[in-house]
């Protein structure tokens, strides 16, 4: 079956409104390694302008401001750069974009891990992992009596001897408090001044592996992980109808997943999704029918996929833990009885460059590695971080010196609602005991 063709540009022209530069430097800090960067760094942002105006050629809009540079929709150009590489019309993708994504991947196994496979992440030793996290709050975005706060990372069998230490808070007087998932401080009246969280977690980090044939799932936790209803999660008609298709002839729980995610990667293609353009009822019908797919909804897809057949799921969130380049992301995993739960990255299909280079097919599926993990909806989620977030919002990651930066933009208004600055340092191997 043919992949769908994807709608061309369908955003609305008040998104367009990121700065070339901003968005260059943002290209530069993901598709460049800092050595690269600090090397030669305007030889990469002229790669990516020139990319950028081959992209225009072929139909990305980039309205000028009134300054006179060009603006844009990020993820007009991410779906662009992704699209257009698929298609072997344009080789940013292949050469920069998946080239960095694989050596994030590579950067966690020992130096001179062959490239042209995927590594075994189920290997990967046990790892002491110091993470900072600040995050500043813009005033314009708070609400009286709101509730700030920071994630706390979810202690399993692949996040063990955690250890929280919080910052003061600056920009208010107000201490802060921890509770199991989430750092909290709360707001008497809007400040005038930013307000600056921060917090430091330290602790052991291994692969998520499936725990194996002791692994025991209690009756109100299937039927938690089996409800037809939560949030992005819906088993409509449409959704039963195809995991039943999907399952013809599977002999076995494991290939009726391997079926499910087969089915989405090869008919879907990976990039931001425009939430400000879509209704929301039925929201696990949109992956299909628009043609792609972002982290959120693609592991939303696939548990209401898992959960049409009986097979308890259930969304992941947390931070991947590359020190070169800090992302926030979403993941499913599905409950296997005698396995335990198989997590399922979406990324697998990118670094596998959409089945394009089959040895690197199923880099994250049945095995993840280090992860800060803040929660498997609909338990134990951390919440918001407490702002009035805008109708059209996207993020952008940027170097901090070392560090990373993501900015949360008002697309309204370029305005920053809230930044976050990321730092992981990876120590020496700690044992499994």
């Amino acid at each position: 079956m043919a992949r769908p063709v994807l709608p061309t540009f369908a955003a609305q022209s008040h998104l367009r409104n990121i700065p070339e530069s901003r968005l260059v430097d943002s290209f530069v800090f993901h598709n460049w390694s800092q050595e690269e960067r600090a090397r030669d760094p305007e030889a990469a942002r002229r790669t990516v302008r020139d990319a950028l105006a081959r992209w225009r050629e072929m139909g990305v809009p980039a309205p000028r401001d009134a300054r006179g540079e060009r603006c844009y929709d990020p993820a007009e150009v991410a779906l662009c750069m992704r699209m257009s590489g698929y298609e072997g019309a344009d080789p940013y993708w292949r050469e920069r974009h998946l080239s960095s994504l694989r050596s994030l991947i590579l950067s966690l196994h020992p130096p001179g891990t062959p490239r042209d496979v995927a590594p075994k992440v189920a290997t990967l030793p046990g790892r002491r992992v110091v993470m900072t996290m600040e995050r500043r709050f813009n005033p314009a975005y708070l609400m009286p009596n709101g509730r700030l706060r920071l994630p706390v990372p979810q202690v399993d069998d692949s996040t063990r001897n955690l250890e929280v230490r919080l910052d003061p808070v600056a920009g208010i007087d107000a201490p802060p408090r921890l509770a199991d998932d989430y750092a909290e401080v709360r707001l008497a009246d809007v400040p005038a001044e930013p307000v600056v969280m921060g917090a430091r977690y330290a602790f052991d980090a291994y692969p998520t592996v499936p725990a194996g044939p002791a692994a025991v799932l209690s009756p109100a936790e299937r039927e938690l992980y089996l409800r037809p209803r939560e949030d992005l999660v819906q088993l409509t008609p449409g959704i039963v109808a195809l995991a039943a298709s999907l399952s013809i002839g599977a002999v076995t729980p494991f290939e009726q997943v391997h079926r499910f995610y087969a089915h989405v990667t090869k008919r879907l293609d990976l990039g931001p999704f425009p939430y400000a353009l879509l209704d929301l009822e039925p929201p696990a019908h949109y992956p299909p029918q628009m043609g792609w797919f972002d982290c959120r909804r693609l592991s939303a897809f696939l548990v209401a996929l898992c959960r049409a057949v009986g097979l308890p799921a259930r969304r992941a969130t947390g931070y991947l833990l590359y020190p070169a380049c800090i992302n926030y992301h979403h993941w499913a995993e599905v409950w296997l009885d005698g396995q335990g739960w198989l997590s399922i990255d979406q990324l697998s299909a990118e670094l596998a460059a959409v089945d394009q280079d089959p040895p690197w097919r199923g880099a994250l599926v049945g095995a993840m590695d280090y992860r800060m993990k803040m929660g498997y909806m609909p338990r134990a989620f951390n919440g918001s971080p407490g702002v009035r977030l805008p109708a059209s919002w996207t993020s952008l990651e940027l170097d901090a010196g070392g560090a990373t930066q993501t900015d949360i933009i008002d697309m309204a208004s370029n305005s920053l609602v809230w930044t976050d600055i990321l730092r992981v340092e990876l120590g020496a191997p700690v044992s499994a005991g």
